[in-house]
């Protein structure tokens, strides 16, 4: 079975509908094996009476086959002609970094790097490439707006399930008469909490999950820091976060997150 199922992609920035292609899985490869969750090498040290204590887990790139087809306005499989072969290997194999292979609803960082083309007895032709990609896919970044007036509750869905948290970032844009403002996640128990922005650039802040970090927006020199009188740093469980933000007055929030997502 083909790993990725999918009408037209992008690939490095440009569509394949360009090229009329589709990936497609042909009937003779439908029960074939695919990849399903993460590739993982395991690294053991010994332990007492002879158990295996687990020093550390790698997640491992894949090799991952995939039929690309051309079709014409009604779908049907086309050959291709020698010129066409040209470009699309323009396309795909002259590259020499990993790039967005976009699907749908996720993308996968990966490179050719190799193929072969074929012609059925109908005439049909199709292309088998070979993608080199990393151990899982990702989904698109979300981005939420949320307006608040005092307090309001509010609920995030992170559809990530490769490891137990999710860095979140979020911008806040307090009005004049907010001066304090706290952001919790009761679904895990982390929050953050900043009194006495009273000055111009306090008022537009930035927050990095991935660095545990806040800084102003309008003068990154000032320290922030020392405003948090709650900072256990805010991350994002697996499936539904229950959100709450409260303020002294009118404020807005912006988060954005980005799940990761095991192949299927």
């Amino acid at each position: 079975m083909q790993q990725f199922l999918t009408r037209f992609f992008r690939y490095n920035g440009i569509s394949s509908d360009k090229f009329g292609i589709i990936m497609c899985e042909l009937e003779s490869n439908a029960d074939d094996e695919k990849i399903n969750g993460i590739q993982r090498n395991v690294n053991e040290i010994d332990g007492i009476d002879g158990l295996k204590i687990i020093s550390s887990v790698e997640n491992l790139y894949q090799d991952i086959d995939v039929i690309l087809a051309k079709v014409d306005r009604l779908n049907n499989v086309i050959p291709y002609t020698t010129d066409e072969i040209f470009k699309i290997n323009d396309w795909l194999f002259n590259v020499d970094e990993y790039k967005p292979l976009e699907m749908d609803e996720y993308f996968v960082n990966s490179i050719f790097t190799k193929g072969s083309s074929w012609r059925t007895d109908a005439n049909k032709g199709y292309l088998n490439v070979t993608l080199h990609c990393e151990p899982y896919a990702r989904g698109y970044k979300i981005n939420q707006t949320i307006f608040v007036d005092k307090v309001i509750d509010f609920e995030l869905d992170n559809k990530n399930n490769v490891g137990k948290l999710t860095d979140i970032d979020f911008e806040i844009y307090l009005e004049d008469d907010a001066t304090e403002i706290e952001i919790s996640n009761m679904s895990n128990g982390t929050s953050i909490r900043l009194e006495g922005l009273t000055q111009h650039y306090e008022k537009q802040l930035k927050y990095y999950g991935n660095l545990n970090y806040i800084e102003s927006l309008i003068d990154n020199k000032q320290n922030i820091l020392q405003k948090t009188t709650v900072r256990n740093w805010i991350k994002l469980l697996n499936g539904n976060n229950v959100m709450q933000i409260k303020s002294n007055g009118n404020a807005k929030v912006i988060f954005r997150y980005q799940p990761k997502i095991q192949y299927m």
